[in-house]
């Protein structure tokens, strides 16, 4: 996903005329989720709950598919892997020379799906965490997982290897609140040991911060004062 995100029309989008296409599109395959995270924006979700119809998905691949260089993500509201057609949705998107992406929690990988995966041509997976310690993601993440998800994307890149491939690039990304510099070094070099790259961002409450057991995690937010222009609107759609 490289060859998009390093693009200068990807990067800087307000310097050039509106592209004809989105460089990503953002696909929610399902609005359904295995875990229910605390900080997470379904809390407040009045949509009602199913999975993307496959046919509606094909349409907009093959759309999607006459406009060159582009990229799928699964991400959005649901957990993907829930989809029982989503291994079939990543060889569509491939079949049409269409990159594409999955962000997941990780508790649905099974060594038969870990093998779909690999069978789909997946470029690129993204295993979600929250915070920078075990303690940090079981209270936010609301589950007692840590150290299965740990197993299992040691799991997922040990396979890989052992298969002698080079896709999915592997990431390990995590959202924190108020973590020290160095709790955040210290987990980024744990897992720059493992996977292929580690990302750290900060975790919005913005949306939800009504909510009663949220109020006391406000003071713990980083507030970003960005003021510049949002550029996703010029470079992305979301479809849920």
């Amino acid at each position: 996903f490289k060859k998009i995100y390093l693009m200068e029309q990807y990067k800087e989008p307000y310097k050039y005329d509106l592209a004809s296409f989105p460089f990503i599109i953002d696909i929610e395959s399902t609005n359904i989720c295995n875990l229910n995270c605390i900080m997470c924006d379904r809390r407040i979700m009045s949509r009602k709950l199913g999975y993307m119809d496959l046919n509606l998905y094909k349409k907009m691949v093959d759309e999607a598919s006459k406009e060159g260089l582009l990229g799928i993500r699964f991400i959005r509201f649901g957990e993907p892997l829930l989809h029982p057609k989503i291994f079939e949705m990543v060889k569509y998107a491939k079949e049409k020379n269409i990159l594409t992406h999955i962000t997941t929690n990780g508790f649905l990988l099974t060594d038969d799906k870990m093998n779909k995966i690999f069978n789909s041509g997946l470029d690129s997976i993204i295993f979600s965490f929250q915070g920078t310690n075990k303690e940090e993601y079981q209270k936010i993440r609301n589950n007692k997982g840590y150290d299965k998800l740990v197993s299992i994307i040691k799991n997922f890149v040990s396979l890989r290897n052992r298969l002698n491939i080079k896709k999915p690039y592997i990431q390990v990304n995590t959202s924190i609140l108020d973590e020290t510099q160095e709790q955040i070094e210290s987990f980024v070099e744990y897992w720059k040991k493992i996977v292929d790259d580690v990302n750290c961002t900060t975790t919005t409450l913005i949306r939800i911060q009504h909510l009663d057991n949220i109020k006391p995690l406000l003071p713990r937010q980083r507030i970003l004062k960005n003021k510049e222009r949002c550029n996703e609107v010029r470079t992305k759609l979301s479809i849920d």
